[in-house]
């Protein structure tokens, strides 16, 4: 084949900066990541929010029910708000598990303690506890925030984790913050509340959406395949007597901008409608999930985004773009899973409008089903993310990314005119400081937009930009020695380039050649990364030796 003389080269050079340029999935400098440690030492971490107009100071919600904030980069000592109670003889009736009998207070780790000092720790295997929180939009004026949160029924108190799992309830509740603003005020107003069948699938994701109203997730109850039916059912009372299920499996919205409690919305889909003869619930938005774990809104352009986590075969992702975001959308559980169709089809609820997911991942590759949306990667937990809109890291821009709870993957898609577009597993990449990532519980954006990966096991992290310069894994003489450049002279120049752009261009890349740059330790893009399949080094010329090389080639 015809090699490109020198001018050819510099107009296809030309060409590929005007088609990086135009946010293609060419990388450019700084599309490469890693993370930096925003803290560590936290028990239960499980999400992570600025206050709006905060800029500096970061709060952590831990699943056991305490509140932190780091300041400035400083871990504040105090709790900015603590859920259980620290007077001798009160009732934690906001913790999963509260011993029987004496006083009992709550440490400085979030465990429950009883008379005589008996710690009462935290089941992990317990999806209960505090789950959520959000912002009032006008929080710089009100100070007014909410948490989501399970609590055993009134003052039942429970011996363990797992006995009479049961008697729990979900509280949305506001709170405010006091004169300082690192510290909340004690002070709860519940402004709902609903009673909760199973300890699983209790959802508890909260955001503000541009409309300045509450969207909160639920799950659908708990145990296995939804045995009440909740996710599909509307109805706010069934022949006059109230039906807890319809708070469960669905996205609320609420009005909070009242001086005390909420109003619905008069545009919320199911207000003055009816399902099977009885009123609907007009709290809801949208219904047919099992248990969102995390959804968000991008800030950009306002799309909805949501992880639903599967039962025993499928995780999916779903997308409702604005300006409706999904308003009445049935998202199909449980007479599906994912795409596929399953033995509860058939259901006492039509299922004949259920809107596909975008993206969904088996369990196993083996499995059967899932059409178009089938991928090969696996998992068992989706955690749903944000799409990026940071500034950080240019290639990035637009790319919606989630991970895999039990796996610890992060993944991330475009989602262009329908379709989803340039899949990429970045979980190699991301190999910061202090060991690999895992026990991803949330995802969560600085208030320019960057990303947070908040951690189960008590860590938070940022991710950041790395650039090819500031990395030892590439190696510029594996290119510049090539025998292929003429000067052959470990220099990284215009001979190499035409060299390696000739053949990533004009050659077919699925051939060998030459080995020492389709081999070479930079050929690091996440979707060719040793260990996917496809990946490198492998010996072949693909994307990420071409990623490797071009910025090599104009940083150095």
């Amino acid at each position: 084949m015809q090699r490109m003389t020198s001018a050819k080269m510099k107009a296809a050079l030309a060409g590929a900066m005007v088609f990086a340029a135009t946010g293609a999935a060419m990388a450019q400098p700084g599309d490469y990541a890693n993370y930096a440690d925003v803290v560590s030492g936290l028990g239960d971490a499980l999400y992570a929010a600025y206050p709006p107009g905060e800029p500096n100071r970061l709060i952590i919600v831990q699943r056991n029910g305490i509140i932190r904030v780091v300041d400035n980069g400083v871990l504040q000592a105090n709790a900015f708000l603590s859920l259980g109670s620290t007077t001798a003889g009160t009732t934690v009736a906001q913790n999963r598990i509260t011993p029987t009998g004496g006083t009992v207070r709550i440490d400085t780790n979030g465990n429950v303690v009883a008379s005589g000092g008996t710690v009462y720790t935290v089941s992990r295997a317990n999806e209960q506890g505090l789950l959520g929180l959000a912002f009032d939009p006008d929080y710089a004026t009100n100070r007014r925030f909410y948490v989501y949160y399970t609590a055993p029924r009134g003052n039942w108190q429970v011996t363990s984790a797992t006995t009479a799992t049961d008697r729990s309830q979900t509280v949305v509740a506001r709170y405010t913050t006091s004169a300082n603003p690192n510290i909340a005020n004690t002070a709860e107003e519940r402004i709902l509340t609903f009673n909760q069948p199973f300890w699983n699938h209790n959802g508890g994701c909260m955001q503000i959406g541009s409309d300045g109203l509450l969207y909160i997730t639920t799950g659908d109850g708990g145990s296995g395949n939804d045995p009440n039916n909740a996710a599909l059912d509307l109805r706010s009372t069934i022949s006059g007597s109230a039906n807890v299920d319809s708070w469960m499996g669905k996205i609320l919205r609420i009005d909070i901008r009242t001086t005390t409690g909420y109003t619905v919305p008069a545009s919320n889909p199911f207000v003055g409608q009816s399902q099977l003869g009885d009123p609907c619930r007009p709290e809801v938005y949208c219904y047919g999930l099992r248990n969102p774990w995390r959804f968000s809104f991008d800030r950009l352009t306002n799309d909805l985004w949501i992880a639903d986590v599967g039962q025993d075969l499928w995780e999916e992702i779903n997308f409702a773009p604005s300006p409706t975001r999904g308003a009445g959308f049935n998202w199909g559980w449980r007479a599906r899973e994912g795409s596929v169709n399953t033995a509860n089809s058939a259901s006492p609820f039509s299922n004949a409008n259920a809107v596909d997911p975008v993206y969904v991942y088996p369990h196993s590759t083996t499995q059967a089903g899932g059409g178009a949306y089938l991928s090969t990667q696996t998992g068992i937990s989706v955690t749903g993310g944000y799409v990026y809109r940071g500034s950080a890291i240019p290639g990035w821009r637009g790319r919606y990314f989630f991970a895999d709870f039990g796996t610890a993957r992060i993944w991330s898609f475009r989602y262009i005119n329908g379709q989803r577009v340039d899949f990429q597993d970045h979980t190699s990449q991301l190999t910061g400081p202090s060991g690999t990532i895992s026990q991803i519980a949330s995802f969560g954006e600085t208030p320019t937009g960057e990303l947070l990966i908040v951690q189960l096991n008590g860590r938070v992290r940022q991710i950041v930009p790395q650039t090819l310069a500031n990395t030892s894994q590439f190696v510029a003489s594996d290119i510049a020695q090539d025998t292929g450049d003429p000067g052959t002279n470990g220099v990284v120049n215009e001979g190499d380039y035409n060299l390696f752009f000739n053949s990533f261009f004009l050659e077919n890349y699925v051939e060998s050649w030459p080995a020492d740059i389709a081999n070479s330790a930079g050929d690091v893009s996440p979707q060719y990364a040793t260990g996917v399949v496809g990946g490198g080094p492998n010996g072949v010329i693909d994307e990420g030796d071409y990623n490797a090389f071009f910025n090599n080639f104009f940083l150095f």
